[in-house]
């Protein structure tokens, strides 16, 4: 059973989703190039500095129907909303995750893959299938394990 607080989260990641998309353009459907399962995190970089993740198994899932990222961070489970515009614009928001115990080391990882993600602003999808999501002070790079 959920707790309050994370049914707050999960009605407030689905608003902000759902009123973000209506605001900014058509977002990637279903359909379309983002290949669906599981993508691993090759790397972070944050102001410049790769962070992560530092042999860490970090994967994210995108459901592109209903804009919804979750994830094992290799710490806790999150879970939040992303937009992917077919301009090449990105944002996500990660509102919640599972509060399990971990390494301070692995919390931080984890700490810093929410930031990442949280401060970009584009996505690319190179012909090798490898995903880059960017900001001006983030990034993050992915491969498709699906």
């Amino acid at each position: 059973m959920r707790s309050g607080s994370e049914i707050v989260r999960i009605v407030l990641a689905t608003a902000a989703t759902v009123l973000g998309s209506a605001a900014c353009g058509p977002v990637l459907q279903e359909n379309d190039d983002l290949p669906s399962g599981p993508w691993r995190v090759e790397a972070v970089e944050l102001d410049g500095t790769t962070v992560g993740p530092g042999g860490r198994s970090m994967v994210l899932e995108f459901s592109t129907a209903e804009s919804a990222l979750r994830g094992n961070t290799g710490c806790h489970q999150i879970f939040g909303a992303f937009t992917f515009l077919d301009d090449g614009t990105a944002s996500f928001t990660i509102p919640g995750r599972s509060s399990e115990a971990c390494a301070p080391a692995d919390q931080t990882a984890e700490d810093q893959l929410i930031d990442a993600l949280e401060a970009v602003s584009s996505w690319t999808l190179a012909p090798d299938r490898s995903l880059e999501v960017r900001g001006p002070t983030a990034s993050v790079t992915l491969t498709s394990e699906g």
